[in-house]
């Protein structure tokens, strides 16, 4: 049995799924986007009209290649298929992991759902942190914090027989395994927007940083959407902001949330989420997800993807040039991270023992994580391109999750151009010398296109990324100590992991979802009680 809800973002009078091709009687259902469909309808013969929608021609598609069809969309998408001709069910999601897709496989039964709290009304699923969970504050792979419950990862498929109850996934795309001269960015970056821009009015989520500013300035959205903490220096971008709003022209909405926000909104976050993420941005995202609902848009566009693809953290920095001095320009908001690879004298170990390093949060019990850095560090040509896979592989995930279940909250379609796959594979292939210059640092080749485009120069040289972060886990030891104590049996849970502590360390803030979340599933009915959740 398939199910699904429909976001119509464009129409109202479009047919709801599943969607079945009567001849055959395979069916499919789906959730997400694809971009280029009606460039795959001229490919497939798919006449379009009012009501046809992406997912029409994508059972075109697999009706034409089967599963080798994935390779040809462009988009974000989760997917199941019934082929009753094989008795084959086929899950697929996309290259990048922006939809969700959790599933329970035996030799009975193959149950899916974009949620786990879906997944919960089918079939047994019972709460549990692995000890591997503490070392990045994720899970890794296709493993979750359910027992009965994996995650398709980013770019594979799954095909199921029916008929034995056997499965296999399959990896049909890695940024890795695609040969590109990387000559062209800006091409392949023009292609990436004009694929995503929306249709309808947009609102665009405005950091105050390089990456948002770009998309500011070449999709000009009706909207800006920040967010600011007034008093909190390191935190606050809304004058960045302003600037880049003010030089397009274009209205910018701020949200300021407060302490008591988050402690009105926690349970909510981590009901949407499914399982807590330590990801600083989550009271940010929220908020500013809350309010575009609020003014009647359907879309909102984000800057994810550059930071994992052309260098643009602290600690990729870190990694290449060690902890630069005290004072140096874009580590003043990251002295934890500087002291921890002081405090460990990571300079004589190998690239990836120093990144796996930089990157842990909590104890590597069964070292999951150090094998599978040291992995991807000696697999990869050359430093840059483990950075990326590294970053990909553990800290991304967590962060489109949140981005996806946060937005989809609201009834929001969240979109990343960046994650273009093929701007993705172009912006991979670059040598570190197009990614990192001694003039503009890290992640070059896009303050190069800032530049072009307009951006105030200000905002394309800045280094000092903060993004949506917030001081949640200040507040949780001050105006929310007795708040979040309720959640924590008294206490505020730490891992020595060596992150420096300090007035915005995260382990507060998971302490205090970790609560959240236990409470929610001692009794998993409450979490699905008065709401329908249906597959994929």
């Amino acid at each position: 049995m398939f199910g699904m809800n429909l976001l119509a973002v464009v129409s109202t009078g479009v047919e709801c799924g599943p969607y079945t091709d009567h001849a055959s009687g395979v069916m499919l259902t789906f959730n997400g986007e694809v971009y280029n469909y009606r460039e795959l309808a001229a490919r497939w013969s798919v006449p379009l009209d009012r009501a046809t929608t992406d997912a029409h021609v994508i059972l075109r598609g697999y009706l034409l290649h089967g599963a080798d069809f994935l390779t040809q969309l462009v988009g974000m998408f989760a997917l199941a298929v019934h082929d009753p001709r094989t008795s084959q069910v086929l899950l697929a999601r996309d290259r990048f992991g922006e939809k969700p897709l959790y599933y329970q496989a035996n030799r009975d039964a193959l149950h899916f759902a974009s949620e786990i709290k879906a997944l919960a009304a089918l079939a047994p699923v019972s709460p549990r942190v692995p000890d591997s969970f503490w070392a990045l504050e994720t899970t890794t792979g296709s493993a979750t914090l359910f027992d009965g419950a994996e995650l398709l990862e980013p770019g594979t498929f799954l095909v199921f027989d029916l008929r034995t109850g056997s499965g296999r996934v399959t990896r049909y795309w890695a940024p890795e395994s695609v040969e590109h001269d990387g000559a062209d960015v800006r091409a392949a970056l023009d292609t990436a927007l004009e694929r995503t821009r929306p249709s309808e009015p947009f609102a665009l989520m405005l950091s105050g940083g390089l990456d948002s500013a770009v998309l500011a300035a070449t999709m000009r959205p009706d909207v800006l959407v920040t967010v600011g903490y007034p008093g909190e220096d390191r935190l606050d971008e809304t004058a960045d902001a302003r600037l880049v709003a003010d030089s397009l022209g274009i209205p910018l909405v701020t949200v300021l949330p407060t302490a008591a926000d988050f402690a009105a909104r926690a349970e909510e976050i981590v009901r949407a989420l499914d399982h807590p993420v330590g990801n600083a941005s989550l009271l940010s995202e929220f908020m500013l997800y809350e309010r575009v609902a609020e003014m009647g848009l359907r879309v909102v566009v984000g800057g994810t993807g550059p930071d994992e693809l052309l260098l643009g953290y602290v600690r990729h920095a870190i990694l290449l040039d060690g902890p630069l001095g005290d004072g140096a320009a874009g580590l003043e908001s990251y002295a934890p991270l500087r002291d921890k690879f002081k405090r460990h004298s990571m300079s004589r170990r190998s690239a990836a023992e120093r990144y796996y390093r930089l990157i842990l949060r909590g104890p590597d019990v069964d070292g999951s994580v150090r094998r599978l850095v040291h992995g991807v560090f000696a697999g990869a040509p050359d430093v840059a391109r483990a950075l990326s896979i590294t970053d990909l592989l553990t800290a991304f995930p967590p962060l489109m999750l949140t981005s996806d279940k946060l937005s989809s909250h609201f009834g929001l379609e969240r979109r990343s151009p960046y994650l273009d796959h093929e701007f993705a594979e172009c912006c991979y292939a670059l040598p570190l010398t197009r990614k990192r210059t001694p003039l503009l640092g890290l992640k070059a080749v896009l303050r190069e296109v800032a530049a072009d485009v307009g951006v105030p120069r200000s905002i394309w040289e800045a280094v000092d990324k903060r993004g949506f972060a917030s001081p949640v886990p200040f507040w949780l030891d001050n105006e929310l100590a007795a708040w979040s104590r309720t959640w924590t049996g008294g206490r505020n849970q730490q891992h020595d992991a060596g992150t420096g502590g300090g007035r915005y360390d995260r382990a507060r803030m998971m302490a205090v979802l970790m609560g959240i979340w236990r409470h929610q599933w001692t009794s998993p009915t409450d979490v699905v009680k008065g709401e329908q959740y249906v597959a994929v």
